[in-house]
């Protein structure tokens, strides 16, 4: 279970890495879609990661059924993202480069919905089999915890606000990602 933990933590860098890629390539052409439905999966994604995190680190079983349940939302959100994007491939074809990056966007959201799903999931086994970290390991899934966070708040951020400067930064903050990823599994 803990290390199912840290590879859906490393799993959600990576997203939020692909998302800060996808605003940077779609950042030449005004959105043409109305991005209500991407940034309430931006934040309902954010709210789950942060409540997972403090699910576990809290013991607390009713952040975790909050998670469960904005996954349901998030998944919902990510099947409107879809119906508006097939409209929008039928009415403006000439904007079906731009609609099917979007499509990824939401896809990789709803994917960071899923883990943090999983992240509870690792921490109510933890739990219920009563397994504790060292105190090293500790520190290293807070580390970890903080970093994940931050990579994916930065993600969402640049692509809500368009920011290319934030969009910058989240690469190379998953890089960090990666290597303490290795780092604990070693």
């Amino acid at each position: 279970a803990a290390m199912k933990m840290v590879t859906d933590m490393e799993r959600i860098g990576d997203h939020a890495a692909d998302i800060s890629e996808m605003t940077v390539v779609m950042a030449d052409h005004p959105y043409q879609l109305n991005l209500g439905s991407v940034n309430r999966m931006a934040s309902e994604t954010t709210v789950m990661l942060i409540q997972s995190i403090e699910a576990y680190i809290e013991k607390d079983i009713s952040k975790a059924k909050k998670v469960i349940e904005r996954d349901d939302v998030v998944d919902g959100l990510f099947d409107q993202l879809k119906s508006e994007i097939i409209e929008m491939i039928h009415s403006k074809p000439e904007e079906a480069e731009q609609t099917a990056d979007m499509l990824m966007v939401g896809k990789y959201f709803e994917r960071i919905g899923d883990h943090a799903t999983s992240l509870v999931a690792a921490a109510r086994e933890l739990n219920e089999k009563e397994l504790q970290f060292s105190p090293e390991a500790q520190a290293e899934l807070a580390v970890i915890c903080a970093a994940v966070s931050d990579v994916c708040d930065m993600a969402c951020k640049s692509f809500i606000n368009n920011d290319m400067t934030l969009a910058a930064l989240v690469e190379p903050l998953e890089e960090v990602i990666d290597k303490l990823n290795k780092d604990i599994k070693q």
